[in-house]
């Protein structure tokens, strides 16, 4: 781990200036901007003109698709876990949903399983619906993508490789080897039966990156501690200004 700090050491005044708590790390420059170019390109489905992300989203949010995606070193990927807590209301489910299809176009492993773990229903099939708009938003996306309506699944049809959307219970860890995990409303699942057992057992997949996101009003910090292993873990916190966005020229699609 040479040369990744993770402590954020600068915290007080990086809140300050606005800015996120995302540590400076060595990220490949190539591959983080590959990334945010993906995110960007994503249209916010239940809004008038469905803009891109790239309007509508925060840049904290980019920091964090910056930090997952761009922290491959060889066949390592140095941010195994990434903890994000912001208050209601701040689009996690939606870009949640944003960060799960960016995933997905990354991936290049045939056949690779992709989940987006919500603690209820209602939330799971939110974010699924947030998903397929985003999807039947763009005519390329529509083409490269088979949606599952009646078990929550997107498939790529480049490499077979499956987004499945869950509801957090004991079924979420049986018959799975994702490489890519996101909880959403992590405050919630703390309070289930058996959940630090489900959490601990989906945070030693650990085959790719665990993303938890979770409500800064709740008791968040107990659920995490007690459920996720703290290794490789960076938390982001939306900014109280926005900064200059960057565009970017290249299409990664």
């Amino acid at each position: 781990m040479t040369g990744w700090n993770f402590a954020c050491p600068d915290w007080e005044q990086r809140l300050l200036a606005g800015k996120s708590l995302i540590p400076d790390l060595p990220l490949d420059e190539a591959e983080a901007a590959r990334a945010v170019d993906i995110f960007n390109k994503l249209r916010l489905p239940d809004v008038p003109g469905q803009p891109l992300l790239r309007d509508a989203a925060g840049e904290w949010q980019r920091d964090i698709v910056r930090a997952i995606f761009g922290s491959m070193v060889g066949d390592t990927r140095m941010v195994q876990e990434l903890f994000c807590m912001v208050p209601k209301k701040n689009n996690k489910t939606t870009g949640g949903a944003g960060v799960s299809l960016t995933a997905l176009l990354m991936n290049s492993r045939p056949h690779a399983e992709f989940i987006y773990v919500g603690p209820t229903h209602e939330v799971s099939d939110q974010a699924f619906q947030q998903a397929v708009g985003m999807i039947e938003a763009d005519d390329y996306l529509s083409k490269r993508f088979h949606i599952a309506h009646h078990t929550k699944t997107i498939l790529d049809r480049r490499n077979k490789a499956r987004l499945k959307v869950k509801t957090f219970d004991m079924k979420v860890v049986t018959g799975s080897k994702p490489v890519f995990v996101l909880l959403d409303e992590l405050h919630l699942m703390s309070s289930m039966a058996a959940a630090a057992r489900i959490i601990v057992q989906i945070s030693q997949w650990h085959a790719g990156a665990g993303v938890g996101a979770g409500d800064d009003h709740h008791a968040i910090g107990r659920a995490a501690g007690r459920g996720i292993q703290d290794r490789a873990s960076i938390c982001a916190r939306r900014p109280r200004r926005p900064d200059q966005r960057k565009p970017y020229a290249a299409d990664p699609l």
